[in-house]
């Protein structure tokens, strides 16, 4: 079997049936690739809409499991794939109609380890390409070198070597939002012959009610997760792809503190205790060739009131009135130095100088 394409399903009623529609409208006969449909302890129709669709077509399995998340409903997908090939598409997207032998061509005949197309949004029914791969199309290159040119992290815009994925222990994390930044990164820097094709073959669908575009305390104890996760990671990596993981650890913890302005007081208290237990980690930030993030490494030895400081970088307009009001900049500075002689003294020791 050539491929198989992995579904996670959970509330979804509203957007599976095109999804699979997508998947079935192909040009390769069925019986080279199967649709394996994971339903994560669904709550709504979804199950029933697959099951009704599957009763349709032989190559649709539908298999269920308790509510665990996306990454255990994949991670049980990959465990039960047969192609030689995976694609793990997103229950609430769509794939390009009639693309799968292009696809598969490519990844067979060039012995590949990933394959990478484009995708586009879907924005209230517009379609906005994301991103051109035309000047290095068709190349076979090291997926280390793709990490340092573009660096992209949504795992469906790829199909990965089923053998690659298994012998590398390439599972995704469980049980955090945005899986795909701590996956993709060890994927790439993993595989050894990667191409991008430039046509359009996935279809990203904008859901404003998605758990990724809510606000959602998670998000910020997640970021700290996958950051642990990628730095462990990044100790094997050669000192010439360092920065590269540098940098994506330094935007996972912006992203947490970023978060934290959706956080009530005592959220942002725990956020700041957990970020002060892997502190270490700011270190990252310190070898990024980034200013954006040395800065905050500076700042955080001095404060740390990790959120309430990072709040100052991401409200431009803050930065703006403290520049143009010094008076205001010089209260922000002595509130802070209170509570780091404040937060010093409770802990019994003295803030770096």
């Amino acid at each position: 079997m050539k491929l198989s394409i992995i579904i996670p399903v959970y509330k979804v009623e509203k957007f599976v049936e095109k999804c699979l529609r997508s998947c079935v409208e192909q040009d390769i006969p069925s019986d080279e690739y199967e649709i394996i449909v994971v339903n994560d302890g669904s709550p709504d129709k979804s199950l029933e809409i697959v099951e009704k669709i599957a009763n349709e077509y032989n190559n649709i399995h539908a298999v269920s499991q308790k509510n665990q998340g996306l990454s255990l409903a994949r991670n049980k997908g990959l465990s039960l794939a047969k192609g030689d090939y995976i694609w793990f598409v997103d229950s609430d997207d769509w794939i390009e109609k009639n693309i799968l032998n292009k696809l598969i061509t490519h990844c067979i005949k060039s012995d590949l380890d990933i394959l990478r197309f484009c995708a586009a949004n879907v924005i209230n029914g517009k379609i906005v390409r994301r991103f051109n791969y035309e000047s290095i199309e068709k190349k076979i290159i090291n997926g280390k070198d793709f990490l340092l040119k573009i660096g992209n992290f949504h795992a469906p815009f790829s199909i990965y070597r089923r053998e690659f994925l298994l012998e590398n222990h390439l599972l995704f994390y469980p049980k955090v939002l945005f899986e795909d930044l701590e996956f993709t990164p060890r994927a790439w820097y993993l595989a050894q012959r990667v191409m991008l094709i430039n046509d359009i073959c996935y279809y990203y669908f904008i859901n404003s009610n998605s758990i990724v575009y809510t606000n959602n305390p998670k998000k910020s104890f997640d970021f700290i997760e996958i950051c642990e996760s990628l730095d462990k990671f990044s100790e094997t990596v050669e000192n010439n792809y360092k920065v590269y993981f540098h940098n994506r650890i330094s935007d996972g913890i912006v992203r947490s503190l970023d978060n934290s302005g959706v956080m009530d007081s005592m959220q942002i208290k725990e956020l700041n205790s957990s970020w002060k237990k892997h502190s270490y980690l700011f270190d990252h930030l310190k070898m990024s060739n980034k200013w954006r993030y040395k800065w905050r490494y500076y700042l955080f030895q001095i404060f740390p009131y990790y959120c309430q400081v990072n709040m100052f970088f991401y409200y431009p307009h803050r930065m703006l009135i403290y520049l143009t009001q010094p008076k205001q900049f010089l209260d922000f500075l002595k509130r802070q130095k209170s509570r780091t002689i404040a937060h010093y003294n409770k802990n019994n020791t003295h803030p770096k100088r």
